[in-house]
Formats: structure tokens, sequence, C-alpha cells
């Protein structure tokens, strides 16, 4: 039998897509078109995320996708925009990981599509890893403390630099306020700063508004 995709890469990537989305809607997650990821928030400015980077070859190439989920924290954005341009203060304010890298081996993992027959499977497999490990994983970043935990294990260098210590100060701040602030989304920094996500590994191009791209990395 062939191994060529029998009908459009994009037609495979696109069932591939609703599968998963199907997954997640129970977990209360929904999907942005315009930045081409499923979302859903949490209170006091915290969100958690979803997306699909996808390798399309063609109308008769393999289709390439995985997963990717992460965590933005928008009152962290809105401070940091204050020093930083838009772009970093987005970058600063999300941590992400494969789910390949949330599995048992703990590496990137992609899945690959070579015939149409293979899509169902595909979309089935990648879905139940997603709600099995993803999911379990995003649902530990809950509150304000358990986000800055976040950034300590899975951010990078420049996170524990810069996003850490502003989020120590955030703490002590929303203590001294009575310890809600962070948790009823009253916030002054809750703002309305959308994802941005970063890293350094696989590149993938997503469109978070009509104005400005954003670059898509997974963080290692």
């Amino acid at each position: 039998m062939s191994t060529a995709l029998k009908s459009s890469s994009l037609h495979v990537h696109r069932f591939v897509r609703d599968q998963v989305g199907s997954a997640l809607r129970p977990g209360g997650f929904s999907f942005d078109a315009a930045r081409g990821l499923w979302t859903r928030s949490l209170s006091g400015g915290i969100e958690h995320f979803v997306a699909l980077p996808t390798d399309v070859a063609g109308n008769h190439g393999p289709v390439v996708v995985t997963a990717n989920l992460g965590v933005h924290f928008r009152p962290l954005a809105a401070r940091l925009v204050e020093r930083n341009d838009r772009r970093r203060a987005q970058n600063l304010s999300t941590f992400t990981r494969n789910v390949g890298q949330l599995s048992a081996k703990r590496v990137w993992r992609d899945w690959v599509i070579r015939d149409a027959a293979e899509a169902e499977r595909v979309a089935r497999r990648l879905a139940a890893r997603i709600v099995s490990v993803g999911l379990p994983w995003l649902a530990r970043f809950d509150s304000l403390a358990a986000v800055c935990a976040g950034f300590r294990t899975f951010g990078r260098e420049d996170h524990r630099e810069h996003a850490v210590p502003m989020m120590e100060r955030m703490m002590a701040e929303y203590a001294g306020m009575g310890g809600r602030a962070a948790l009823d989304g009253s916030s002054a920094d809750g703002g309305s700063a959308s994802v941005g996500v970063n890293g350094d590994q696989r590149v993938f191009s997503i469109r978070f508004d009509r104005d400005d791209p954003v670059v898509w990395r997974c963080d290692d």
C-alpha cells in the first residue's frame, strides 16, 4: 500500500486537531483560532495552553505533529513589560514543555502520519497522551506559588534570573494585601496580556494578534 497521504496533509492535520480538541474540551479548554492553540483561564491571571506544532509536507507527504503545553502568568507579563519589550515580557512570563518531555522517557516526541489511515490512530494516541500526562502536569499550576515553583523547575536561566524574583516580590505584596489578589483576579496587574511562548528547541510561527506574530519555541 502506498504511504502517500490519500488526502491533503492539511486536512489530516485538521482531523488530528479536531480529535485533540474533543479530548481537551471536558478539561475546560477552548480553541483560540487567532492564536492557533487551546487555552483555559484560572483565577488570578493564570493561563494554561496546549498547541500542536505541525510539519505539513505538501499534499502527499507525511504529517509530523506533536503537542506542547505551557503556563502563562498575565500579571507577571504586565510587570515585566514596564522594563522589557512586549515579546520578551511575554516570553519571560511563560514556561513550556513538550508532551514527550513529560512522559516516562523525558524526551521530545513527534508523531508521524504517513498514510491517511494512520490519522485516527495517531490522533487517538496523541490525545490520550495529552490527557493522561499533559493535563495532570498543567493542573499542578493553579496558584501563584505553584506557578513560581514551575518557573524554578521548568524555566530557563533567564526565567530564574528575572521571572522568579519578580514573582517572589509579587507574592510578598499579595500577602500584605490579605493574600487574595492572586486568587480572585483583582490584581491591578491582571490586565489582558496574551500568552507568549519561548525556549530553544523546535520553532513554529504562531500569530497571537493581527499585528504582532510571536515565535513559538518549546523550553528545553
